[in-house]
């Protein structure tokens, strides 16, 4: 693994809030539809949670879905997986 960026303490304070938020969101529709849709609260609070780390992805030139942030804000990728912007 290799630390590509440390995000500020106001983004991993976001990201985190997201997260636990996303986590403890209840799996609740309004209709079936939005059920079958994926459109419930918890879908929602996840979507949430995959834009801010696309965006910071995209700010730091990682990508989100194979980086690992410790919590001190450090952001790790396999050496293979670092795209510099």
């Amino acid at each position: 693994m290799e630390l590509v960026a440390t995000l500020t303490k106001e983004e991993h304070e976001e990201l985190t809030n997201l997260y636990h938020e996303a986590q403890t969101t209840p799996v609740i529709a309004l209709s079936c539809a939005d059920m079958l849709s994926g459109r419930d609260w918890a879908s929602q609070a996840w979507d949430r949670v995959r834009a801010k780390m696309d965006e910071l992805g995209k700010k730091y030139g990682y990508n989100p879905k194979t980086a690992q942030i410790n919590k001190k804000g450090e952001v790790f990728v396999p050496e293979y997986h670092f795209n510099p912007p």
